[in-house]
């Protein structure tokens, strides 16, 4: 089971990035890259995965184009899936990136105090 779901959940995430760029006229999201996705355990919902270098209000925006391109996005992925059913998708900002960015920036300001005693 677990080498099924790995290889849907790489299968599914190569795919949307690709139906992004390539099919998808919205300019807005154009520039997403699909980072992961998970999967629940029935396969039925896939949480997409995604990061943008855009402010928090273009965040905003581009979270309702998603939305709104969902059904197409399904549409297109559907006929290149050999499962019995298209999984729900639900699109979701990766902030992974942030994190480790003020994790790395903890880490600095902490070695430089350590320096300067």
């Amino acid at each position: 089971m677990k080498y099924r779901y790995d290889q849907l959940t790489d299968f599914i995430q190569q795919e949307v990035a690709t139906i992004l760029l390539m099919k998808i006229s919205n300019p807005l999201l154009q520039n997403i890259t699909v980072t992961r996705v998970r999967m629940t355990r029935d396969l039925k919902l896939a949480r997409i995965f995604y990061d943008v270098h855009a402010s928090s209000d273009d965040r905003k925006v581009i979270q309702k184009n998603l939305d709104k391109s969902k059904g197409y996005i399904r549409k297109e992925l559907a006929p290149k899936l050999n499962t019995r059913f298209v999984p729900d998708l639900e699109f979701l900002f990766d902030d992974s990136q942030e994190a480790l960015a003020r994790l790395d920036s903890l880490f600095q300001r902490l070695k430089k105090n350590e320096r300067d005693r």
